[in-house]
This record gives C-alpha cells, sequence and structure tokens, in this order.
C-alpha cells in the first residue's frame, strides 16, 4: 500500500482533494499536484509516528506527527489527511 497525502482543514492553502506527497516504503515524495511540482527524490521520511525532512541531520526535530490518518503540525489542526491506495 502507498499512502497519499492531501492538504487538510489545517494547512494554509486549504483543504484539496489533490494529494500533494505519496509514501512509499517510508519515503515521501511530492506528487505531480504539489505546487513544487513532482520529486524524484524523497522530500520526507517517516519514522514511526513522524516525519521528518530527509536532509536531516541525527537529532532533528520531525516537522509532522503522524496520529491515525491525520498529519500534524507542532500546533494546530491537521495539516494533511492520509488514504492508503494500492500501488
Amino acid at each position: 500500500m502507498v499512502q497519499y497525502w492531501f492538504p487538510h482543514l489545517g494547512h494554509p492553502n486549504g483543504e484539496s482533494d489533490v494529494a500533494w506527497f505519496k509514501v512509499v516504503d517510508g519515503h515521501g515524495y511530492r506528487t505531480m499536484g504539489n505546487p513544487a511540482g513532482q520529486s524524484n527524490s524523497a522530500c520526507f521520511t517517516v519514522d514511526d509516528a513522524w516525519a521528518y525532512p530527509a536532509t536531516s541531520p541525527p537529532g532533528a526535530p520531525p516537522t509532522f506527527e503522524i496520529v491515525g490518518p491525520f498529519v500534524y503540525a507542532p500546533s494546530g489542526l491537521a495539516w494533511f489527511r492520509i488514504e492508503r491506495l494500492p500501488r
């Protein structure tokens, strides 16, 4: 299964039904729907319930916390909702 991350209520750009990220084997990539464009290299990694920038040095704080089907920034409402879909 692949995870797709869709902007949700707390996202600064508002909700969207267009996935911005695809997570495969713990690595997150921008999709074609992301305003920054699609990426071939991982933008972030997922470790347990935390998402870290792919270039984070060891011990760096995570960018997001994953709680169930939602992804949260350090404060506020969920920035993304997660859907799991077949590859």
